[in-house]
């Protein structure tokens, strides 16, 4: 079946809320624990049709931010879908208080009763209005963002085909495309205020509803944080300073040496050669078929599973105006089919998120082995592992891509992926801070921000560039605005991927084997029993940081 040959329904929230309610029903008057398993998992199951078209509904939206249809069906369901969580939160709360508890923890895979404790405290019919509001907030910034276009080199481009000449291989066109941007996003940085402030008090005043001290502590929730806590963040936070921001600091001054840099600039962050970022020496169209040789050469599962989604276009990859400007992949369950949107701008980027996102797409494929639907839903930092590791996976292809320049790429990819560290944290970091203290103007959160940038990037300068030298460079970041406390689990997953990338080294089959059990088994175990069942480290024990950041400056040639 084609992508566009799926017929979208709108699917009736209030009578999935009505079945959903009356299952519950049925659920708390069954008489033993097979009776109760029975009830949870049709219900469960039924549920699968109507959230495909949910977000098949955000897909389209998501590829086409101004259609006026598929903008109407996200805000029907932004309005909804609060509603029909609150109703599962409470069949949840009937699973927790069954006198057959016990029996369903060992009927069910653990985790399942072990996210729903958490789940549980994580909504309420106290904040559904609260939630619908926060919705509405996030489309507004969606829209707001997708609408950017730069005028640069005598085009119209958005943020995405702009990135390749703020990567570019000369430093004054990188400026000037940098400066470019920021004047346009300066157009737009009172509404970008204005949005977020709102977001803090909404967000703050859900977790005081709900009993909590601050937001931090309900956002943990709704993030299922289920084997660890916020002083084990902090303990991460302590590393990264202490290992990984002096090892990138070795590394960013070998860049500067090599370009004859005087003083790193903020459009100098992505540059790690002299030739700028590397690009592939092929069109978008032979990228998406050196995929299908790549993946096929791999794994024929997953060479399988991505012909599978060319012949059925679930791959949606050029940058247009009106069109999200990130990348994701997202699941169909219903027709067992993912989807991957990205944004490609004729540069390493463009590999990064192919392989990047065909690792959740091969985590879909693997998870709807599964019989059990909630057992399909790993916690987001597992799910970084498997996009994260996949790019790493994919190195040895690269000559695909990049011809006689594969090494290039492979050296600026690992070097961009031990520098993302830092500013994944600052990105968590800033918001612990900024959800702790509700009430700060712009002006404050700013500074937050330009503080946190001189302690985990000291190299780091956005001098005499508007928008970002007044600390405003956290409102590019989707997740902040989007997704709260999401950011930190792409710098967990990248201490596993990291060590991953050092495994491959080593015995690339059995690197493999250990990335295709971990993905075969995501939604069954929590990360801390996933590490440690692949003999893996904890990103939580300070050797751990120090250990990856020693292999990634040594495979980088620095002492």
């Amino acid at each position: 079946m084609k992508f566009s040959n799926i017929q979208y329904n709108r699917p009736d929230i209030k009578t999935l809320i009505d079945s959903v309610n009356s299952c519950r029903q049925d659920f708390e008057k069954a008489k033993d624990a097979d009776d109760q398993v029975k009830i949870y998992l049709e219900m469960t199951k039924a549920l699968e049709s109507p959230m495909t078209m949910t977000n098949l509904a955000f897909i389209r939206y998501y590829q086409n931010t101004t259609d006026e249809f598929y903008n109407n069906e996200k805000q029907y369901l932004d309005q909804a879908m609060p509603k029909l969580q609150n109703a599962l939160t409470e069949f949840s709360k009937s699973m927790l208080s069954s006198p057959f508890k016990n029996e369903l923890k060992t009927k069910l895979p653990p985790i399942i009763m072990l996210n729903k404790e958490i789940q549980a405290k994580a909504m309420s019919p106290k904040i559904i209005d609260q939630k619908i509001a926060e919705n509405k907030l996030i489309n507004q910034y969606t829209n707001l963002m997708s609408l950017v276009v730069v005028d640069f080199d005598g085009q119209k481009l958005t943020p995405s085909e702009l990135g390749k000449y703020m990567s570019h291989s000369n430093r004054e066109i990188r400026r000037a495309a940098t400066i470019a941007y920021g004047l346009e996003l300066n157009k737009i940085k009172d509404q970008l205020d204005n949005i977020f402030d709102q977001m803090v008090k909404i967000r703050h005043n859900m977790a005081i509803k709900m009993g909590y001290k601050d937001y931090v502590e309900l956002g943990y929730c709704q993030m299922t944080r289920n084997c660890y806590g916020q002083d084990d963040i902090q303990k991460f936070r302590e590393a990264v300073l202490e290992y990984v921001v002096p090892a990138v600091c070795k590394l960013k001054q070998k860049v500067s040496k090599d370009l004859s840099i005087d003083k790193m600039k903020l459009y100098d962050d992505e540059v790690y050669l002299k030739g700028g970022k590397p690009c592939p020496i092929i069109s978008s169209d032979q990228i998406m078929r050196q995929g299908s040789l790549m993946y096929n050469e791999l794994n024929n599962e997953i060479g399988a599973l991505y012909d599978r989604m060319i012949n059925c276009e679930t791959f949606d990859v050029l940058s247009r105006r009106g069109k999200w400007g990130g990348g994701f992949c997202e699941g169909l369950d219903e027709f067992r089919l993912p989807f991957i949107l990205s944004n490609f701008n004729g540069t390493s980027d463009d590999i990064d998120v192919l392989t990047h996102e065909m690792g959740h797409a091969f985590a879909f494929w693997k998870s709807w082995e599964l019989d059990i639907p909630e057992a399909r839903n790993a916690t987001f930092e597992i799910c970084e592992v498997h996009s994260m590791s996949m790019e790493f996976f994919t190195h040895k292809f690269m000559e695909k891509f990049f011809g006689e320049g594969a090494n290039d790429y492979r050296y600026a990819h690992l070097a961009s992926m031990l520098a993302f560290l830092p500013y994944g944290t600052i990105v968590d970091y800033f918001q612990h801070l900024v959800y702790q203290n509700p009430y700060l103007s712009p002006r404050e959160r700013n500074d937050i921000w330009l503080k946190l940038e001189r302690q985990y990037r000291p190299y780091m300068d956005a001098q005499g560039l508007p928008f970002f030298e007044e600390g405003r460079a956290w409102q590019i970041k989707a997740h902040i605005y989007e997704s709260p406390f999401y950011y930190i689990d792409y710098c967990l997953a990248q201490t596993v991927a990291l060590q991953f990338y050092a495994l491959i080294q080593k015995d690339y089959n059995l690197a493999w084997q250990t990335y295709y059990d971990f993905v075969s088994k995501a939604g069954l175990l929590t990360f801390a029993q996933l590490i440690e069942q692949s003999n893996l480290r904890s990103p939580f024990e300070q050797s751990t940081l120090e250990n990856i950041s020693q292999t990634a400056l040594a495979a980088l040639g620095i002492d």
